[in-house]
């Protein structure tokens, strides 16, 4: 399962489980995540689900800027849109999240196993 952890001075504040197909990130209190702060964006970002294109039941998630003042970082780099990996960290604002997908976790160890590594 994916989902966005919300890091507050380094430790884990809000869990987001991103289980939809869109997820709203911004200061508009309709927002799938709200973040009150006033460096967000009414309608900030957006973080989409798009079927994995080799792995049937997979999906990768796509980090989106709706055109923020701010922008919208991953891995301390602006971006306009971006595919999500397992750890990267997203900050908006003032607030900083880690990515953290167990799909993908488990995708990389098929890959190890069928290039013949070991555990």
């Amino acid at each position: 399962m994916a989902m966005l952890v919300q890091l507050i001075d380094g430790v884990v504040g809000n869990k987001f489980t991103l289980d939809k197909q869109s997820h709203s990130i911004g200061r508009h209190p309709k927002s799938d995540i709200v973040l009150d702060d006033v460096a967000v964006s009414s309608q900030h970002a957006v973080i989409e689900a798009r079927e994995h294109s080799y792995f049937e039941g997979h999906c990768d998630f796509i980090l989106r800027d709706l055109g923020s003042t701010n922008g919208t970082y991953v891995n301390e780099e602006r971006i306009t849109e971006q595919k999500l990996v397992n750890g990267d960290l997203v900050n908006i604002a003032w607030t900083t999240f880690r990515f953290i997908d167990d799909n993908e976790l488990d995708l990389e160890k098929t890959v190890q196993i069928l290039q013949g590594s070991r555990f």
